[in-house]
């Protein structure tokens, strides 16, 4: 019986620490920009999830076919929305590289989508987020950020 106590213990110590691994965490504060997609906040790395951004040294061709480059003028835009201000992201699972993947907001905005909705960047094409995929569109049809001119898709 008491080896039995023993096991159902340790399957519910295994269970709880699952599922704490499981839950969402949140950080907060200012953020240094790495790249289009990706953030550093209090030396934690974070990829805003659901969205591809050029690399930083990617270049693309702007709307009289000159080379520029996206990949920083991307880096630049998402720098410019979080001038500055404190930053929150919302966590749960890492990636490959052991990145944060994170929705995260400023000033109540939604960064990912609010790059993807400016033309710097894209839905990611394996994700399921139907606000994202509207703004791509939109922001296509407008020809704002990248769809002012030609890109390889990140």
């Amino acid at each position: 019986m008491r080896s039995l106590i023993v096991i159902v213990g340790l399957a519910v110590a295994a269970l709880t620490q699952t599922m704490a691994s499981a839950h969402a965490e949140i950080l907060f504060g200012p953020a240094t920009v790495i790249d289009g997609a990706t953030l550093e906040i209090d030396g934690q790395t974070v990829r805003l999830l659901d969205i591809e951004a050029p690399a930083l040294t990617q270049l693309c061709k702007d709307g009289t076919g000159a080379d520029y480059a996206c990949g920083q003028r991307s880096s630049q835009s998402l720098a410019e929305l979080l001038k500055q201000r404190k930053v929150t992201c919302d966590w749960s699972n890492l990636d490959a590289q052991g990145r944060r993947l994170a929705r995260c907001g400023v000033a109540g905005q939604d960064a990912g989508l609010w790059l993807v909705g400016q033309g710097w960047a894209v839905p990611d094409r394996n994700c399921k987020c139907e606000t994202y995929r509207a703004a791509a569109e939109h922001a296509k049809a407008q020809k704002l950020g990248l769809w002012a001119g030609a890109f390889a898709l990140p």
